[in-house]
Parts: structure tokens; C-alpha cells; sequence
């Protein structure tokens, strides 16, 4: 991966990010806003206000529509057209904690409340509550025409078909909180946890085929960059590149400060990454990924890393768990 530039304008971490055309994204983050970015340009287009709350989940669904979850257990949608929120959905009874658009007019929520919500994008109708999950709801992924997929920190990943909205399989493996999923095709999904371990599901069999260890703290996203590789980003600091079939980590970034929140393929041409120092760094993705012997390091020369607090946040049902540490990540968690 080759650094390419560093977005800025932001006050607090970054908690998700979306692709929306033409080498633009949005951002979301912990200072309450959304910002609209031109890749190209590195500049910020537009910042839209609203949300009331730390905002951890943006999709964008087409036409022009960008949707938003927030702590302030609203679902904001966006008209990109003219910058202004539209519609609020407010059922969810706490923090709105991922958002997946799911085709054919449909989109899924989940939340700190433990449920999934499906929604009607024509008219933003409620349509169904799914409540198989015992705890936070922290991650929802499409996976075909007939199935998605959701993550908790109950520490299961749950598969349900669209059809009936039923839950047809449990994928258990994992053994702390499951913070992201990623689809790789119509029978592959990738799941991250604060186990520190990436692991590899067969969506037909339920079978864990491949386990990644590596990173030395909780992981908090993984990224498809298509013909084998995945990336993953983590509060150790580090965004990984692995091989998924050899489970060979090929490269490490070492972003210098703070855990890395998000990750976004744009084309296979670049990943963008959201950190927890505020700011959203751009890599090159290389054709053909090339293992390297050492970790590359990133530094932002402008931080005291003496000074540097880490701060990073999972949702459980009845208690919210906060870790802190000083100069860098360690492997204590809560």
C-alpha cells in the first residue's frame, strides 16, 4: 500500500464510512457531524449537522440518498442533492449502531437494543423487527439475493433469509464481542472480533474455514480488496493485509496513533481509513499485493505520542465498556 494523503477537518474519531460516486465519500464521526469528501481533491465538500450524538453508521443507498445512525437513537436520511435531512426514523429505543442497505428497497438497522429493524426505502415504512440477538446488534452485512447477515456482541453471527425474515443458521466460534462483517461472495463471510481474531465462514456449511490471528489488540473492521485479500483495521494501530486462503498477513500499516475505526475499498484503486486521531487517511491498493518483510510506518510527526490516550468504545447490553491506554495499545481489555 502506497500513502496517498491524509483528509482533515474533523474533531473526533472516525466511525464510518461511505462511498457514494464519482470519487466522493461521506464520513461520520463522534463529533456529531457528516462530511462529504472529493477523493480527488482532498477537499470537504459540504458538512451536514443534525444528529444530536455520536454518530456510528452511514450508508449510502443511491440516488442520492445517504442514511445515518446516531447514540441519539435516530435514523437520519440525507438528499445529497440538496444537503438537507429529510426523514427522521425513531423506533429504535437505543443507540443505532449499523446500518446495511439490502437491495430491492430495503434497509436493515441494529442497535444497542439487541434488534434489527427493516425498513422500506420508497417510503421509509417500518416493516419487520428481528430480535433473535441477546445483546448489541454492532454489525449487518447483505450477502445475496436471499440472505444477510448480523453480528452482536452476544457473540454469535446470525444468517437469516430475507424471504421470511427468519433466522436460518448460528455461526458461534468467536469468543468476545463480534464488532464487523464483510461478504466476499454469495458463500464466504468474513467476521471481526475483540478476540483479536478474523475468521473465515462457509455461509452453506457454517463452517469456520480459516482463522486469522495477528493483531494484538480487539479489531475493528475488515474491508473485501477482492481477489483473495481482505484488510482489517484494529486498536493496535495497524490496518493488516491478508491473504484470506493461506491466512498470511502479506502487509501491516502501522497508522502511528490511535485504533483504526473504518475501512472503504473504492474500486479496488484505494482504501480510505477512519481513525481515532480525527483524521481519514487515503492508501493506494496495488494490483497484485506484494508480502513485505517489515511493518510500514505511518507516523504523524505533529502528535507527542507521550501524550497520546487511547480511548475506544464496545456496546454490551447493561454496561458500556470504555479501554484506555497510554502511547500505545496494550492487550488488556475490560
Amino acid at each position: 500500500m502506497e500513502y496517498l494523503k491524509t483528509l482533515n477537518g474533523h474533531s473526533n474519531f472516525i466511525t464510518s464510512l461511505a462511498y457514494i460516486s464519482d470519487y466522493k465519500i461521506a464520513s461520520a464521526s463522534n463529533d456529531t457531524n457528516i462530511k462529504i469528501w472529493d477523493i480527488s481533491s482532498g477537499e470537504c465538500i459540504k458538512t451536514l449537522e443534525g444528529h444530536l450524538n455520536w454518530i456510528n453508521t452511514i450508508v449510502y443507498i443511491g440516488n442520492n440518498i445517504l442514511v445515518s445512525g446516531s447514540n441519539d437513537k435516530n435514523i437520519k436520511i440525507w438528499d445529497l442533492s440538496t444537503f438537507e435531512c429529510t426523514k427522521i426514523l425513531e423506533m429504535h429505543t437505543d443507540w443505532i449502531n449499523t446500518l446495511e442497505y439490502l437491495g430491492n428497497t430495503i434497509l436493515a438497522s441494529g442497535s444497542f437494543d439487541s434488534k434489527i429493524l427493516i425498513w422500506n426505502t420508497d417510503n421509509w415504512e417500518y416493516i419487520i423487527t428481528l430480535e433473535e440477538h441477546t445483546d448489541s446488534v454492532n454489525s449487518i452485512k447483505n450477502i445475496n439475493d436471499q440472505t444477510m447477515a448480523s453480528g452482536s456482541s452476544d457473540n454469535t453471527i446470525k444468517i437469516w433469509d430475507k424471504n421470511r425474515w427468519e433466522c436460518i443458521k448460528t455461526l458461534e466460534g468467536h469468543t468476545k464481542y463480534i464488532s464487523n462483517l464483510e461478504s466476499i461472495n454469495n458463500n464466504l463471510l468474513v467476521s471481526t472480533s475483540w478476540d483479536h481474531t478474523i475468521k473465515v465462514w462457509n455461509i452453506n456449511t457454517g463452517e469456520c474455514m480459516k482463522n486469522l490471528t495477528g493483531h494484538t489488540s480487539y479489531i475493528c473492521y475488515v474491508v473485501n480488496l477482492n481477489n483473495g485479500y481482505i484488510a482489517s483495521g484494529s486498536d493496535d494501530t495497524t490496518i493488516k493485509i491478508w491473504d484470506y486462503n493461506t491466512e498470511e498477513c502479506v502487509e501491516t500499516i502501522n497508522v502511528g496513533t490511535r485504533c483504526v475505526y473504518s475501512l472503504l475499498n473504492i474500486d479496488d484503486n484505494y482504501l480510505v481509513s477512519g481513525l481515532g486521531n480525527n483524521n481519514i487517511k487515503v492508501w493506494s491498493i496495488p494490483k497484485i499485493a506484494v508480502p513485505v518483510a517489515e511493518a510500514i510506518d505511518f507516523k504523524d510527526d505533529s502528535i507527542d505520542e507521550s501524550d497520546i490516550i487511547i480511548s475506544t468504545t464496545c456496546f454490551s447490553n447493561n454496561k458500556l465498556i470504555t479501554e484506555s491506554n497510554s502511547s500505545s495499545s496494550s492487550d488488556d481489555e475490560s
